[in-house]
């Protein structure tokens, strides 16, 4: 089992150091890759609990113009996604910090040291040991929890029952993200 960032599972499997991968995807499907969707979910805003906005119900995307912002590295499909919906808010943040993990994300939010816009995995998995809040955001940014299988990959026995396994897992112990599945 190795981990990484969706681009890198795309090259491990693609190349065939891995059968398959599971991903976070902010956008399209990686080219020349199979991918089987998992779960709709829509991104939430992180935010330390004394933030301003942390007794909201949700928080816009207008609502975070001038923060101090924690980002994906630029040119990563999370930070192209949340950029894209913020310049279409007319709304402009200030990237104090990037981090390719969702948790060091998360992590730097708990810390106060500015507000983010993430997948409800991550978010949700990390709360259970730090302090911020989560927030439902709009307008949404759908991501997918998708597999990623090489199309020429052979239907083995074991993909299959990992494959099997994962959307057991999603139905019986990811209840907890419901309000931001899409």
């Amino acid at each position: 089992i190795h981990s990484g960032a969706a681009t890198t599972v795309d090259t491990w499997v693609s190349s065939g150091l891995c059968d398959l991968g599971l991903a976070i995807l902010y956008g399209d499907d990686p080219p020349g890759m199979r991918v089987e969707t998992l779960l709709g979910m829509d991104c939430v805003a992180l935010l330390p609990r004394a933030h301003r906005l942390a007794g909201a119900r949700q928080v816009r995307a207008s609502d975070l113009e001038g923060e101090a912002f924690i980002s994906f590295p630029l040119g990563s499909g999370p930070r192209e996604r949340i950029d894209q919906v913020l310049t279409a808010a007319g709304v402009k943040t200030r990237t104090v910090l990037e981090s390719d993990l969702g948790a060091s994300v998360c992590s730097l939010v708990a810390a106060g040291l500015g507000v983010s816009v993430i997948n409800p995995l991550a978010a949700l998995e990390e709360q259970r040991h730090l302090d911020f809040e989560v927030r439902t955001f709009k307008p949404a940014i759908r991501v997918r929890l998708a597999l990623l299988l090489a199309p020429d990959a052979p239907h083995s026995r074991l993909v299959s029952t990992f494959k099997e396994v994962v959307r057991g897992v999603i139905e019986s112990e990811l209840d907890h993200i419901r309000p931001y599945r899409s």
